[in-house]
């Protein structure tokens, strides 16, 4: 009961917040902290340097000596094009890419030795990968030999891959690379831990051979027990002879060093099974390629896919510049052939350049190990569903997911990182090679290319950090009345211009905030529709992304960067445009709400907020008042520097003269320097009073238009509650918030 002898009902807590926090947090930060996801977003986090620094390597070849198919798009190229001002631009191209000539061959040697650098960094991920997530997971299992944990994961890779190093070391093993680093590392770990493994060595014995030959027999028997995990695959796919890895193989028939078989014979496919099966397709393929190049061009848009999958197979199977690497695997629709017309071949006539993709066996079965039946039975298809329709999908389920933990308080992008990270950084890898080694048109052409790339969600999805909180920021400035929300603005949007948003989640804060947890939510997934919209899947407006860039790129460069479009600039700008809108209305919402509690609880403190954030006058003296006491404080500060200063001089090992001097020095700059600020401090103060002389009838006129205002709205409501006789609770709220904006406005300011 209360004093006066009245219940006083108590406020039931909320079942689902208690719920969350007993249970649902708990978990969270529980899988959040666990060592194989954390392990997971290190290694990655680890591996970013050398990601990036591939990224800059194509950069320089592709924007300075027009690599990688960018052609005249280039510095080099606008070199080209001064020095040959009578060819056409996409002449320039098509001298740059032939290497018979001196413009030819300096494009190719700088533009290769650049693309070098993604070769071996980007294309070798896999092999980075499975060294630092065993040495990660050594070190969260106190280990003491991590580094040794990390090579034997390198051997483990190569070996459960059966040696297939060349087709698995770039993203394409990622998946493997995680499943076997965390066996092999489990496997190490716990056989260390056995007494009788451990080899004793005498001391006059080097401590890092001894140490290395303290795990020896953990690493044999590591290493032995993958081997023969191998033979479990290995024995039915050479006793069966039908398992094998099959893969996409790419070509492009440019017209220039490379063309298509015109006025070939039809006995070319002579003793060719797969070929004999539809011998009227055959002959039909011979009929057209020795005709009219317009006629076979339009012969070939009207192939049903399994027929062009067909005539695909068999044109690169007798095409001479192809070397047919590895067996035909199957005759599927994942082939295909692309021709596009270039005005440029045939001396200016034009003619077809045709891009063509077909499946064949990579790896046959006597090197069919667990790394190739994974590759083959699940990372293949997860690929090709992450590429395709199923990315999208996959890419709102995360960004759901980030901003969902973190209104929990959990650090949702790193527990979501070691989940779907693999995934992005896979899909950019995929992208980086196709386009590096083929160029940029003819890598869209074989159909394998991805949207949703780490950079991309960078770019994109994170505008300002977790939940795209640019927006809430800039909104803050525009329509926030709360002093404290704008100071905070004040420091954290400088960060969230780089996507660094934990002074802006910690500092409104975010965390279990129910007022903004919609836009939080909702704002990020909006951005990656939008970008989705204008990606290559749906419009084809902007580039797809390929190039790494660090997280920290602001959002308005990110996707210019990745992609090598400027266009990107139209898809970033929407995206924002659409965050601050969402945040907009949150905003005013959180005014209202913070108004309200504060007129409860505190009511000088209400009447002080609603002086500095509706009366203009008041405003401007608070304003420049504090900027006048930060002055003052500098000042005195800089006295205080010099003392803690000088206390440190007294503490050294010098002579008491030589002290005192220094001391003496110190004080005498802090004294002049202190005499400077104030001066400063009291001109601000003079400044400012003459300004506010200036501008009173300026802020007068403003409150009385606010005044205004107020009294239409408060007579239309009164007018309105009293005609339908309906006098509700916001009513009398709404009325009683404008008698108190009309008592602060009418107040007389304290002169300055």
């Amino acid at each position: 009961m209360s004093p006066n002898n009245t219940f006083v009902q108590q406020k039931k807590p909320n079942k689902l917040l208690v719920f969350v926090k007993n249970k649902v947090l708990p978990a969270l930060v529980k899988f959040g902290n666990a060592r194989h996801v954390a392990g997971i977003r290190d290694a990655f986090g680890t591996m970013i340097p050398l990601i990036i620094a591939g990224s800059i390597g194509i950069l320089i070849s592709s924007i300075v000596f027009g690599g990688n198919g960018s052609g005249y798009v280039s510095l080099f190229g606008l070199i080209c094009k001064l020095a040959n001002p009578h060819l056409a631009w996409s002449q320039i191209s098509e001298k740059l890419g032939d290497t018979t000539n001196v413009w030819g061959k300096v494009s190719t040697i700088f533009a290769s030795a650049f693309t070098m650098m993604s070769s071996v960094t980007i294309g070798m991920m896999s092999i980075y990968f499975a060294f630092l997530y065993a040495y990660f997971l050594a070190q969260s299992k106190k280990n003491k030999t991590p580094i040794i944990a990390g090579l034997l994961s390198i051997g483990a890779f190569i070996l459960i891959c059966m040696g297939q190093i060349n087709f698995f070391m770039d993203a394409k093993g990622l998946i493997t690379a995680i499943i076997f680093t965390i066996i092999t590392t489990e496997i190490f770990c716990k056989l260390c831990n056995v007494r009788a493994f451990n080899l004793k060595l005498p001391d006059s014995v080097p401590p890092a051979v001894g140490k290395s030959f303290q795990v020896f027999l953990p690493a044999v028997f590591t290493l032995g027990i993958l081997a023969i995990l191998n033979i479990v695959i290995l024995a039915p796919a050479i006793v069966t002879n039908g398992l094998n890895v099959t893969s996409m193989q790419y070509a492009t028939l440019d017209g220039v060093n490379n063309v298509l078989p015109w006025g070939i014979d039809v006995s070319a496919w002579d003793g060719t099974q797969w070929a004999s099966s539809n011998p009227d397709l055959i002959k039909t393929l011979a009929d057209k390629l020795n005709g009219n190049h317009a006629d076979f061009a339009g012969w070939i848009s009207t192939l049903s896919s399994s027929d062009n999958a067909f005539v695909t197979t068999a044109i690169a199977y007798v095409t001479p510049s192809i070397n047919f690497a590895g067996s035909l695997a199957s005759i599927t629709s994942h082939a295909r052939m692309t021709l596009i017309w270039d005005p440029t071949l045939a001396s200016g006539v034009g003619d077809y350049v045709a891009s063509l993709n077909w499946q064949y066996i990579a790896i046959g079965s006597s090197a069919f190990g667990w790394g190739e039946a994974i590759y083959q039975f699940f990372t293949s298809w997860f690929i090709g569903f992450a590429t395709s329709s199923g990315g999208l999908g996959l890419a709102i389920i995360f960004c759901f997911f980030v901003s969902f933990f973190w209104f929990f308080g959990v650090h949702g992008s790193n527990v979501m990182a070691g989940i779907f990270e693999p995934i992005w950084w896979m899909i950019l890898g995929i992208n980086t090679a196709l386009i590096t080694s083929m160029g940029y048109p003819n890598a869209v052409n074989t159909g394998s290319l991805g949207i949703f790339t780490k950079p991309f969600f960078d770019s994109y999805m994170y505008i300002g950090g977790s939940g795209a909180t640019l927006g809430l920021l800039v909104a803050t400035f525009a329509v926030s009345k709360r002093r404290d929300l704008k100071e905070i603005a004040k420091y954290a949007t400088p960060a969230g211009v780089f996507q660094i948003n934990e002074p802006t989640i910690f500092g409104y804060p975010l965390i279990l905030n129910p007022v903004y947890v919609t836009p939080f939510i909702i704002a990020p997934i909006a951005n990656l529709m939008v970008a989705w919209i204008f990606s290559p899947e749906v419009l084809n407006f902007v580039n797809y992304s390929y190039i790494a860039i660090p997280w920290t790129t602001p959002w308005i460069l990110g996707g210019v960067l990745t992609s090598l479009d400027p266009r990107a600039l139209v898809p970033a700008i929407i995206c924002f445009a659409i965050d601050l809108t969402l945040y907009l209305p949150f905003v005013f919402l959180d005014n209202r709400l913070f108004f309200k509690r504060i007129k409860l609880s505190d009511r000088d403190l209400y009447f002080k907020e609603l002086r500095y954030s509706y009366n203009a006058k008041d405003h401007y003296i608070t304003q420049t008042e504090e900027k006048y006491q930060a002055k003052i404080q500098k000042a005195n500060n800089v006295v205080t520097i010099a003392n803690n200063r000088n206390e440190f001089i007294k503490s050294l090992r010098l002579k008491q003269a030589r002290k005192d001097s220094i001391v003496s020095k110190n004080l005498h700059k802090a004294e002049l320097r202190k005499t400077k600020l104030l001066k400063e401090a009291e001109d601000y103060k003079k400044n400012r009073n003459q300004r506010y002389n200036l501008i009173e009838n300026k802020l007068t006129l403003r409150n009385k238009n606010l005044v205004k205002k107020i009294n239409q709205k408060y007579w239309r409501l009164y007018k309105k509650t009293n005609l339908h006789n309906n006098i509700s609770q916001r009513s009398i709220r709404i009325k009683e918030t404008n008698l108190d904006l009309l008592n602060i406005l009418s107040e007389t300011t304290a002169n300055v």
